[in-house]
């Protein structure tokens, strides 16, 4: 079962005006059918309640951990 869609096509349109981003019409299609996913996932990253107090690095991405054994 799908999630109810937390973005129309309408306001997924807007947004990448603003950016000014133009996309063929299936890109579009598909920016909406992977929103509301996305927003999910987004909204379960815990977040700090001031940007200032954010840590510098939220992710350990692989590639970085590799950097850091070699230093």
């Amino acid at each position: 079962m799908n999630p109810t869609p937390l973005w129309s096509a309408a306001d997924i349109q807007a947004h990448c005006q603003r950016y000014g981003l133009q996309l063929p019409e299936p890109l579009m299609r598909r920016m909406q059918e992977l929103s509301t996913d996305v927003s999910l996932a987004g909204m379960g990253i815990a977040r700090m309640p001031a940007k200032d107090r954010e840590p510098a690095l939220v992710f350990d991405l692989p590639a970085a951990a590799i950097h850091r054994e070699e230093t």
